[in-house]
């Protein structure tokens, strides 16, 4: 005689982790993070970022900036004069950017993953 799982008393629908994680199909993109410059927000090399082409960037917002042709995965910090690439790492310095610069905002930064081990890589070695 077979006992149900004390665990059933609390199954719930199954997640869809694709329907919590994108909303915009056509203009979702993934891509790994391969830097520690948001380490202090949770985002470290091998994070699975998710991003959102069709989101408009605000200030405040973590962006991925192509950057003289190399992506970076940063927060944008604006006012109506100027404009800058704000690291989360205190070891790191905001990068101004100017009207000589080939910057363009690939897009907004909308959900990531993080594998615990990949943390540990950082911390421990």
């Amino acid at each position: 005689m077979a006992f149900p799982s004390p665990a059933l008393d609390h199954a719930e629908e199954r997640i869809s982790l694709e329907k919590h994680v994108i909303k915009n199909p056509n203009a979702t993109f993934f891509m790994q993070a391969d830097t520690i410059a948001m380490i202090e927000i949770g985002i470290f090399p091998k994070t699975l970022l998710v991003i959102d082409r069709s989101i408009t960037p605000k200030n405040g917002d973590v962006i991925i900036a192509d950057v003289e042709g190399e992506y970076q995965v940063r927060y944008l910090k604006k006012n109506q004069f100027k404009g800058w690439l704000c690291p989360a790492n205190r070891k790191m310095r905001p990068v101004e950017i100017t009207y000589d610069m080939n910057v363009q905002v690939f897009g907004v930064v909308v959900k990531y993953i993080t594998d615990p081990k990949d943390i540990a890589h950082v911390f421990i070695g």
